[in-house]
């Protein structure tokens, strides 16, 4: 991270650190309590040392010559260990660390037709179960005087039935129709919270469940053979949770709410030529209890929040060409659109908050939801041969619109396009390449994102022009 705004550490109280003026002077600082307590020596950058092993079994059996069961067997654990120095500077105001250790099973059993006809289903069981142990340490001491230690475990346990069925009334038409059900358990066990080594909120446990239905309906529509016209309309969930950030009171990590999502969709799908394919979709997404990140207020200030959205809607539309003009040479383009709004939500006004050193609670119903509006990428890609060798050049670019936070103009984050370019080159035939590979090719500045911790304005800086070669084995 680097640091957008001056920083006046320590409350005022110590020196201001200028403004970070270039992307790459980021900064960082941790106390030798710090680093002992999380494991690392005080003179290390912030970073991930994370890993992450899993395991697969997949079964398939013919039962007759018209059905086939499939069984899905799968195990994924990972070790995190994240320090973050989220104030930008050698000040103890915003350091973190994340020490996780999560595993997940996974058991699917899937029957599924397998004739001729114009009837195709499938149907199955699907079952998880995930744990999590989680360790998350945060550094005050040159802002709040003190240190926070956060400590929890989380199983989360679902089960769900599902099925899908295709129609085909004739070639040219076929209807689609799917549901689904689930239940699930989240339960947050024992979390608790220390300031300074004080204990602040004993080990506390809390759960929430969801019992979704869900499912999807749609049309295809073929009137030739060279272009396919389809609406549907679905019904999907996601699953409620918890935000689990230093807090001393319970509220603080009550559940919020699953969200549910309608969406309707329309589109088409066209090769007018053997050289050229067009496609092009238009939706509308209508939410329950969508899912953001807002703020609540705190005595120490404004902490950020997963909250609900009682009503919003997101509309949107976008188009993909595809061209082949010669041989071996390919072009594509994207284009897309999207807008959203808050019908009703009431949210912690940040700013006049902290001018106010209070809760004040703006009303956004109307607001439009804040996001980029606009979206472009494209990739040109050429295939030809030297002596015996293939050869690829490819290169692809995109366009991101600016993102208005909902934090305020100093946050931010500017428009900006980023280039990619590649060239692979393999015998042919044969079953290795190697490649050569540029990313952001113009060594363009951006940021990802921009936000607040403590006293500290930052940003994320994206990454700088990154080289590098690629050696592949297909075996």
């Amino acid at each position: 991270l680097y640091l957008l705004s001056d920083l006046r550490t320590r409350n005022g109280l110590g020196p201001t650190l200028p403004a970070d003026r270039d992307h790459s002077l980021t900064g960082w600082g941790m106390s030798p309590r710090f680093a002992a307590l999380i494991g690392r020596d005080p003179t290390d950058k912030p970073g991930r040392d994370n890993s992450s092993w899993g395991a697969s079994l997949n079964a398939n059996l013919a039962l007759s010559e018209t059905m086939n069961l499939t069984s899905i067997t799968s195990f994924e654990n990972l070790d995190r260990s994240e320090y973050g120095d989220w104030d930008s500077s050698p000040s103890i105001e915003a350091d973190t660390f994340f020490g996780s250790l999560v595993d997940v099973f996974s058991q699917e059993l899937r029957l599924a037709s397998n004739a001729d006809g114009p009837l195709t289903w499938v149907t199955g069981f699907y079952y998880s179960k995930q744990d999590l142990n989680e360790r998350y340490f945060s550094d005050f001491s040159h802002i709040y005087g003190t240190y926070a230690q956060v400590t929890y475990d989380q199983s989360v346990e679902s089960w769900s039935l599902f099925g899908q069925a295709e129609y085909a009334f004739s070639d040219r038409l076929k209807a689609i129709v799917g549901l689904r059900y689930e239940e699930e358990t989240r339960e947050l066990q024992g979390f608790g919270s220390a300031f300074g080594g004080a204990t602040a909120l004993p080990p506390t446990t809390v759960d929430t469940e969801m019992t979704p239905l869900t499912g999807k309906a749609a049309l295809e529509f073929t009137p030739s053979d060279n272009l396919l016209i389809y609406g549907s309309i679905s019904r999907g969930a996601k699953s409620g949770g918890f935000t689990t950030y230093n807090t001393g009171n319970r509220s603080g990590i009550e559940p919020f709410m699953p969200e549910i999502l309608w969406a309707y969709e329309v589109g088409f799908k066209a090769n007018p030529t053997q050289t050229f394919q067009l496609n092009g979709a238009a939706y509308y997404y209508s939410y329950t209890d969508q899912q953001v990140l807002s703020a609540i207020w705190t005595t120490n200030g404004p902490v950020g929040r997963f909250t609900n959205v009682p009503e919003s809607h997101i509309w949107g539309a976008e188009l993909e060409a595809i061209m082949r003009p010669a041989e071996g040479l390919q072009i594509g383009q994207t284009l897309s659109y999207k807008k959203g709004e808050y019908d009703d939500y009431q949210t912690l006004d940040v700013a006049a908050s902290r001018l106010a050193w209070a809760a004040v609670y703006a009303d956004k119903s109307g607001d439009p939801i804040l996001f980029p509006a606009w979206s472009y990428s494209g990739w040109i890609s050429y295939d030809w041969m030297v002596s015996d060798f293939a050869v690829t050049a490819e290169a692809n670019y995109s366009f991101r619109d600016e993102y208005l936070s909902w934090l305020g103009p100093k946050y931010d984050v500017d428009s900006y396009w980023l280039a990619n370019a590649s060239v692979t080159v393999g015998p042919e035939p044969s079953n290795w390449a190697g490649a050569f590979w540029v990313r952001n090719l113009f060594d363009q500045d951006y940021d990802l994102t921009r936000d607040f911790f403590t006293s500290a304005d930052i940003a994320q800086p994206g990454r700088p022009r990154t080289v590098g070669i690629r050696l592949s084995l297909h075996y």
